[in-house]
């Protein structure tokens, strides 16, 4: 389940080396993910891609995801003005989804919590942290039930 799970948030967080506002945080989001990014197991393997752009009058991200699998995915990220809160949807084409909500920001790290469904109706919740590492690259960690994946995304330079 962990590769679905990151595979949609790859997304997700800036390259801001300082504190961050939560007003602050919306605009540096939409600047830093768009492109094209690759995500990678903590051993290095490939597991998948998203390519983020910019859409609803540049105010979220969406953007089609595939597994190395062959699976694909949708996801859509954008700010919840009323309860302050980053919002983070994505579908998988086996009937699993996602839902994150980024509830705290300090510095390059990001705090939330996280819901998933797998294929088989099967959902669990979880802590979810986003650490940038720098603007090409930075690294998820995600809590399920006491077992910790950490995952790392590269934007590729095609």
């Amino acid at each position: 389940m962990s590769h679905r799970t990151v595979l949609a948030f790859a997304l997700f967080v800036g390259t801001l080396g300082s504190a961050c506002a939560a007003q602050d945080f919306v605009p540096q989001m939409l600047k830093y993910f768009p492109g094209k990014w690759i995500m990678k197991a903590a051993d290095g393997t490939e597991l998948s891609t998203i390519d983020w752009k910019l859409v609803s009058g540049g105010k979220a991200l969406g953007g089609p995801g595939e597994l190395k699998t062959g699976g694909k995915s949708y996801a859509l990220a954008g700010w919840d003005s009323a309860a302050k809160k980053w919002i983070h949807n994505w579908f998988q084409e086996d009937g699993g989804y996602g839902h994150l909500e980024v509830v705290k920001f300090e510095g390059d790290t990001y705090f939330g919590t996280i819901y998933l469904v797998d294929a088989k109706g099967k959902a669990e919740t979880g802590d979810w942290q986003t650490h940038v590492i720098d603007k090409d690259h930075f690294e998820t960690i995600q809590v399920v039930k006491g077992a910790k994946t950490v995952t790392q995304f590269y934007r590729t330079k095609d």
